[in-house]
């Protein structure tokens, strides 16, 4: 990891030296997000706030999630969430993200009408296979947790519940339910399409992002019927 935080630094640091500076604007839009990734990786202290939220086919919203956080000696983060539940909807760790937007990316595009001499912005389109397996791998994850989280809940039930045949019902109907769910989300995540695309805006000068903003569509089959859902989240990185 330090190796290759020095190697982010001195790439970072010699596209902002002088003479370096003037070629900037002849940056592919792809070069643009390398030395992007590369320059936040080179900050060992800043700070980032976000904002996420989920719709559903009718457009109707569940209360957005916002959160702050910040990063120390690169990788030292915390983070803060208005609903500390919902740990997929949140940003762990932005220069992660951004990596893995870079990783990930089909196509990467300056939308030049939206861009300045002082800022770029990118569109960027994720590969959807990509996308598909980071979702997959997210939805999995937050069931589990959710059945752990659960597990606790029905251990102090079984403490509070005296009478052994009702503690035996209980125990059945939880693990009848869990296999119910388990199962509807293995439907679901066979059936799963997604589109993902970004706009990130970029500081020219510095080459540091300024804002992210990330919009999903998911598509998935639940007991046969096709649904859709959105996913539009936005992050601010403040770097001075």
């Amino acid at each position: 990891m330090r190796t290759r935080m020095k190697t982010a630094f001195f790439i970072a640091l010699l596209v902002v030296m002088p003479g370096c500076q003037t070629t900037i604007h002849d940056k592919t839009p792809q070069e643009m997000l390398s030395l992007t990734v590369a320059g936040l990786a080179a900050v060992d202290r800043y700070t980032f706030t976000g904002t996420t939220a989920i719709y559903g086919a009718d457009a109707s919203s569940a209360k957005p999630i916002t959160f702050q956080g910040s990063v120390e000696d690169h990788n030292r983060v915390q983070v803060q969430s208005s609903e500390m539940t919902a740990t997929a909807n949140i940003v762990h760790h932005p220069y992660s993200l951004l990596k893995q937007i870079e990783d990930t990316a089909n196509t990467t595009e300056e939308i030049a009408a939206l861009s300045s001499d002082r800022t770029a912005v990118l569109r960027i389109e994720a590969d959807q296979a990509a996308a598909r397996r980071k979702w997959i791998t997210e939805m999995n994850e937050a069931f589990e947790r959710s059945v752990k989280d659960d597990k606790t809940a029905a251990d102090g039930h079984r403490r509070l519940t005296v009478n052994e045949s009702s503690r035996s019902d209980y125990e059945q109907e939880r693990a009848t339910e869990i296999s119910r769910l388990r199962k509807q989300l293995g439907e679901m995540l066979h059936s799963l399409e997604v589109q993902t695309s970004y706009r990130l805006v970029v500081d020219r000068k510095r080459l540091l992002p300024l804002k992210l903003q990330e919009h999903t569509v998911l598509q998935y089959k639940v007991e046969g019927q096709s649904q859709r859902e959105e996913r539009k989240a936005e992050l601010a990185f403040i770097t001075d």
